[in-house]
């Protein structure tokens, strides 16, 4: 749930970018490709939120607050500032994309430790069983009382 929040706050960081800094592309051929791409981040955003529910509490956290966004927009502003060549937007555009790859990537790996942790969990668990049959088969046989099997 929390990988889901973090892809959609980063698409939504994604598209306000992508408006933030659509007024300084004069390039044809890459206002098209920038278009298109904000196109396959809503899409993304809509699967991903279509996932999380409709509950409103799902929403939390998936919309950059105030801070964030107007960082994001003086950020664009003082980089497209003096250089608005194509390249230099591209250069932007690439190093947001790869910005927001990290921070999925960093919940991603956080999900996968915590799954991790609880396999390990389990594994020495298991482990432990048959120390626990053990243990039931004592108490059974002296008739102190009864421990439900654990089979």
């Amino acid at each position: 749930m929390n990988l889901l929040k973090e892809v959609i706050k980063n698409c939504n960081v994604g598209v306000d970018a992508i408006d933030n800094i659509w007024e300084n592309v004069k390039d044809t051929k890459l206002r098209e490709t920038i278009w298109k791409q904000k196109v396959k981040i809503m899409d993304l955003s809509d699967r991903a939120s279509k996932e999380l529910g409709d509950e409103p509490s799902a929403k939390d956290g998936t919309y950059p607050n105030k801070m964030e966004r107007a960082m994001m927009k003086a950020a664009v502003k003082m980089k497209s500032g003096l250089d608005k060549s194509t390249t230099n937007i591209a250069e932007m555009l690439i190093e947001g994309n790869n910005m927001g790859i990290n921070s999925v990537a960093g919940s991603l790996k956080d999900l996968v430790l915590n799954y991790l942790v609880i396999f390990l969990l389990h594994f020495s668990l298991l482990q432990f069983y048959p120390f626990c049959n053990k243990f039931q088969f004592y108490v059974k046989s002296t008739e102190l009382f009864f421990l439900p099997s654990l089979s």
